[in-house]
């Protein structure tokens, strides 16, 4: 099962937008946090912000990809990578499916 708690700020003047978060299920218990802001331009919707963080069984941090503007010094910026031993790396994800690509690969290690 899927929680979904959807948050809706819309900025003054900007019709169809929306802010959710997602916790989702993983095998082995992990969770997956997703978080987007999603404008709609010209009938598609366009991820202005995100966040993606991916927890194990007991609630600990994995890790997180996301679009904050603030390691301004990483190639990918404003894209990176939170890794569990607290490193900053550069990240040309920026999208769930991309994401889920990913973490096939990060609980294979964690097998």
């Amino acid at each position: 099962m899927c929680l979904l708690s959807q948050r809706r700020r819309r900025a003054k003047g900007q019709a169809g937008c929306a802010d959710y978060f997602l916790e989702v299920p993983l095998h082995g218990g992990y969770k997956l946090h997703v978080s987007e802001y999603v404008i709609i331009k010209q009938g598609k919707p366009i991820v202005i912000k995100y966040r993606y963080q991916l927890q194990t069984p007991d609630s600990k941090f994995t890790v997180r990809w996301d679009n904050a503007p603030h390691h301004k010094d990483i190639d990918s910026f404003p894209q990176h990578k939170h890794c569990r031993n607290g490193e900053t790396v550069a990240s040309f994800i920026n999208n769930i499916f991309d994401v889920f690509n990913s973490l096939d690969n990060e609980l294979r290690n964690e097998s």
